[in-house]
């Protein structure tokens, strides 16, 4: 198995850390409104049109694993279909609890930032990897097992911390025998599947819309902001004495500047949209949740009543 080079572990250490400091609780320190921050303002329309799509993109993630449920019984062969059903049930219940929450919302944030740096980060980590091979007299190409070790090894580990966080999978250790050896990858994966499925409708969503309204209420103040800035640098283009190094940067800037403020009223628009249809559409996907579930149980309660209980190999 490919392991992770140590500068990964540090990284996913420092990133979840980082994680962890969000007041999502109304707790702690409060942080200052960064809207009037020219820094941020630049950046804030593509962060609001990524705000704005990540509760599709847990809409998307549940439906996907929902639509598999319902081959899971098919799967088992053999098994305590009574033991199977409190797995699934107990993993519902996980993902509606804190610490399931805690471990999901910072792998949320460590797998963001990984999609955004992933690239420079394998082209640093396999650069080096390529020197020190070079170095010991290995001509060989690394680039594209790093890039795959990279990503085994964040998926792995992610896997193994989340599944630490339910008590359906501690229900699953003591009962390898009554389950069956064959049966427990299939058990595994659904279990792992319907409580990150219950953490997405039943908490994910509402956290993630109660985001987007704080930073979709700053577009007001980030537009004067942009303005303000605009205007800050062209004053300093036009200072006496100024290097054309200077002027050029400042323009760089000015250019970015204008961008943002270009493509904020789309970004805002399409924001105000998606509060406006959240509690609709979470009530819709909530109850397709609910369906879903209710459906695989009412499988597995009909295989146990179908199915005497065996000693599962």
């Amino acid at each position: 198995m490919r392991t992770a080079p140590p500068i990964l572990l540090a990284l996913l250490l420092s990133t979840v850390a980082l994680a962890g400091c969000s007041d999502k609780n109304g707790r702690g320190p409060k942080t200052a409104d960064p809207s009037g921050q020219p820094a941020y303002a630049i950046r804030y329309p593509e962060n609001l049109t990524r705000t704005t799509g990540a509760s599709q993109k847990h809409e998307q993630a549940a439906r996907t694993s929902m639509s598999k449920w319902g081959a899971f019984p098919g799967q088992l062969k053999n098994t305590d279909w009574e033991v199977v059903g409190k797995v699934i049930d107990t993993a519902a219940e996980d993902g509606k609890s804190a610490s399931f929450d805690e471990e999901a919302e910072r792998q949320q944030h460590v797998q963001a930032f990984l999609d955004e740096e992933r690239e420079p980060l394998v082209k640093k980590i396999g650069g080096s990897a390529q020197y020190t091979a070079k170095q010991g007299g290995c001509n060989v190409e690394v680039y594209g097992a790093v890039a795959g070790g990279f990503k085994d090894a964040f998926d792995e580990r992610f896997k193994a911390r989340i599944r630490e966080r339910g008590d359906a999978f501690i229900l699953i250790e003591r009962n390898q025998e009554k389950i069956g050896k064959a049966n427990l990858p299939s058990v595994q994966d659904t279990a792992a599947s319907v409580a990150e499925t219950s953490w997405r409708v039943n908490v994910a969503l509402e956290r993630e819309s109660e985001r987007l309204k704080e930073v979709a209420g700053r577009a007001g103040g980030v537009r004067s902001t942009l303005d303000d800035f605009i205007e800050d640098e062209k004053k300093l283009q036009a200072e006496p004495g100024r290097t054309p190094e200077e002027v050029k940067s400042s323009q760089e800037r000015v250019t970015l500047a204008e961008k943002s403020r270009a493509d904020l009223d789309a970004a805002e628009q399409a924001a105000k949209d998606a509060v406006a249809q959240h509690e609709e559409k979470r009530k819709a996907l909530k109850t397709e949740f609910e369906n879903a579930l209710s459906e695989l149980e009412k499988a597995i309660a009909e295989k146990a009543k179908s199915e005497p209980k065996t000693a599962a190999k």
